[in-house]
């Protein structure tokens, strides 16, 4: 069992912030002048190790540990990563790329977790499943079955990390800077512990640094392809913690994946040694196959998301191949997703025509004026007076008038007038006048005549 110093970018306070963690979510500084690789590496470029990708916290987008693409959907790492006793981040994207301020593209985690043994210094695993599958991308597989007999004491291991250039121990703390941009160096094996999952390795004046925990350790096997022996979990116990002096640079422990693949397959679900059982034994499928001759090759494009011809065919490293034809991609064909657009803000809905009012109802035409009243004349003694002559003449001479002996009804009308019919007050409005009283005489008179007979 080691006891050892985590590579954890900012696991040990201010000191060790990184250069990168200012950008805050979405947000890309420019990059800083590229340090010398991992400690005493070589910076990667384009589309070198494209599996090895940079852990990004959820909240600040920041780098705090690497990882490798080890299936279209699953990323291992180290547990102390995601450690809330430990780490100050909590996982939310992986990074596709060279640089970890800038990366290619970026995909959303949806869950990860710790080995359930992980403890400060033990079964330090972990890892997450991504929101989408990467299928394209060259992905190197994990060393399985009898494939582990190939990694014994004085084998060289290449390591890959966007962690920190270099760290020097100030006052008790280690003080990391350069961190950022990929970087890998060649380590040699000199102790593997499997009881504990370790793997020690060092290397001359190079080693893992803080922020390259949960990074992969490759191993190049006889048929000369490539398995991913652990990910980065502590500086090498043996490496020297004094004042001033540079803590990167003895060498690095690597917690191995191979003993714990049951549990990982059924943390995701998703069979991750197509050509070995969860217990080693050799059983390939179609997938096990087409594996990277050189994952170190580089000179593609990430637009091409790194798609390399340069892969062996049906692997037979622990028996017969599932096929002894030539390699058939039995994957789906999809790139690696382009940062997503700023969705364009949805444009303003045309606003609605005001309704016509409905229209305005027909005036009722006016009543027609009634005529003016006739004009009425009165006598200064309001007595109405005048001739009439009975057309019949059987009632006296013509011309008689009998006005003189009838009594008025104190209105204006006298009892002889009232008796004929004509009950108009000559003071009402719109009374007859006597004129008009005078044409009608002759009717009633008619009348009384002919009742008369």
């Amino acid at each position: 069992m080691s006891t050892s110093l985590r590579l954890l970018s900012a696991s040990l306070g201010a000191p060790l912030a990184l250069a990168a963690s200012s950008a805050g979510a979405g947000e890309f500084s420019a990059p800083e002048p590229a340090p010398q690789a991992i400690h005493g590496g070589v910076d990667a470029a384009s589309c070198q190790y494209p599996s090895a990708v940079v852990m990004l916290d959820e909240q600040t987008d920041s780098i705090f540990c690497t990882g490798t693409l080890i299936h279209p959907q699953v990323v291992l790492f180290a547990a102390h990563c995601m450690d809330p006793d430990v780490s100050w981040a909590t996982p939310g994207r992986v990074g596709f790329g060279e640089d970890s301020t800038q990366p290619h593209s970026k995909v959303d985690v949806v869950s990860c977790a710790m080995h359930p043994g992980y403890q400060t210094d033990d079964f330090d695993l972990a890892v997450c499943t991504l929101d989408k599958p990467i299928y394209l991308v060259p992905r190197v597989p994990l060393l399985m079955g009898c494939e582990v007999d190939q990694l014994v004491p004085g084998a060289e291991l290449t390591i890959i990390g966007f962690g920190a250039e270099s760290a020097i121990l100030s006052g008790g703390e280690p003080v990391a800077d350069g961190a950022g941009p990929k970087r890998y160096t060649t380590q040699t094996v000199t102790e593997i512990l499997p009881e504990w999952l370790d793997v020690w390795m060092v290397g001359e004046g190079s080693g893992g640094c803080f922020g390259d925990s949960g990074g992969p350790a490759m191993l190049q096997l006889a048929d000369g392809t490539w398995r991913v022996v652990g990910a980065a979990s502590t500086i090498h116990p043996d490496a020297p913690l004094e004042e001033g002096e540079e803590i990167c640079d003895y060498g690095t422990v690597y917690d191995a994946f191979w003993p714990e693949v049951a549990w990982l397959e059924g943390v995701t679900g998703v069979d991750l040694t197509p050509c070995h059982d969860a217990d080693g034994t050799w059983n390939p499928t179609e997938y096990c196959g087409g594996f990277p001759l050189d994952p170190g090759e580089g000179g593609k494009t990430w637009s091409q998301a790194c798609k390399t011809g340069n892969i062996g065919g049906y692997s037979a490293t622990c028996g017969a191949p599932f096929s002894d034809g030539p390699w058939m991609e039995p994957v789906p064909q999809e790139p690696l997703p382009e940062p997503e657009p700023e969705p364009e803000p949805e444009p303003e809905p045309e606003p609605e025509p005001e309704p016509e009012p409905p229209p305005w109802p027909e005036p009722e035409p006016e009543p027609e004026p009634e005529p003016p009243p006739a004009t009425t004349t009165t006598s200064g003694s309001g007595t109405a007076t005048g001739t009439g002559t009975d057309s019949g003449g059987t009632d006296g001479a013509a011309g008689t008038d009998d006005s003189s002996d009838a009594a008025t009804d104190g209105v204006g009308f006298s009892s002889d007038l009232i008796d004929r019919g004509c009950v108009c007050a000559a003071s009402e409005p719109g009374a007859p006048s006597p004129a008009a009283l005078w044409l009608l005489l002759p009717l009633p008179w008619l009348l009384r005549g002919r009742r008369r007979r």
